[in-house]
C-alpha cells in the first residue's frame, strides 16, 4: 500500500477555481501561432479550425496597459464554411485560404480551381497538415473592445437581478440581459516565410 500523501477528503471544502479573462486593450499586435486544432462547431455543427496563439509584440495602441497583452494567448475560432444569408449557398470562411496559405503557399493560389486541385491533392490529411503547418507562424491581428450580451456555459442568455434575486426588467419589460466586455479579433496578415539563399558552390 502506497503512502498517502495528503488527505484528498478535506480538498472538497476549496472553493473551485477557473480560468482568469483578460480582456485584450484595443490595438494592432503581432502573435505566433502555438496551437491549431480542427473541432466541430457547436453552433453550426460545421468543420472549424481553432488557432492558438502567443502575443508577442504591440504594434500599435492607444491603450497604455497594451504592454501587459504581451504573453497572452488569443485564439481565433474559424469555420471551414458559412451559409451566405443573401446567396443561400455555402461559402469558405475568407480566412481559411489565409490560414492555409501560411501553412503552405501552395494551398492558397488566386485561382480558386488550381486551389481547390492542391487541397484535393493532399487527401484526407489536408486537415491534420495544415494545422500541424501553422504552429511557429508569425502573423497580425487587430483586437476590438466590445460590449456583448453574457451567455452561460450552456449557451443560455445570463440575466440580471436584483437583491432578492428577482429579475431586473429592461424598458420593455422583458428581463434585462447582463452585458460583458469582450474582445472582437480578426486575423491580419501572416508573415512571408523568410527563403533561405543556396550556399554557393565551393571549388577546391
Amino acid at each position: 500500500m502506497s503512502e498517502e500523501i495528503f488527505d484528498i477528503s478535506s480538498l472538497g471544502e476549496l472553493e473551485v477555481g477557473g480560468g482568469s479573462f483578460f480582456l485584450i486593450p484595443a490595438g494592432k499586435y503581432r502573435a505566433q501561432v502555438d496551437q491549431a486544432e480542427w473541432t466541430t462547431s457547436k453552433r453550426s455543427g460545421r468543420p472549424m479550425i481553432n488557432t492558438t496563439a502567443v502575443i508577442t509584440e504591440v504594434i500599435s495602441s492607444k491603450e497604455l496597459d497594451a504592454e501587459e497583452a504581451i504573453g497572452k494567448t488569443v485564439t481565433f475560432y474559424t469555420v471551414l464554411t458559412y451559409l451566405d444569408k443573401r446567396s443561400g449557398k455555402d461559402k469558405l470562411h475568407w480566412d481559411i485560404p489565409k490560414l492555409f496559405g501560411a501553412a503552405d503557399p501552395k494551398l492558397n493560389p488566386r485561382d480558386p480551381l488550381q486551389r481547390s486541385k492542391a487541397w484535393k491533392a493532399k487527401g484526407a490529411g489536408l486537415q491534420d497538415y495544415v494545422a500541424d503547418k501553422l504552429v511557429g507562424k508569425n502573423f497580425s491581428f487587430t483586437s476590438e473592445v466590445v460590449e456583448q450580451p453574457a451567455f452561460d456555459r450552456d449557451g443560455q442568455p445570463i440575466y440580471i437581478a436584483d437583491e432578492n434575486g428577482e429579475p431586473v426588467l429592461d424598458d420593455n419589460g422583458e428581463p434585462k440581459q447582463l452585458m460583458r466586455l469582450s474582445n472582437n479579433n480578426s486575423i491580419g496578415e501572416f508573415e512571408v516565410a523568410k527563403k533561405t539563399a543556396k550556399a554557393s558552390s565551393i571549388t577546391l
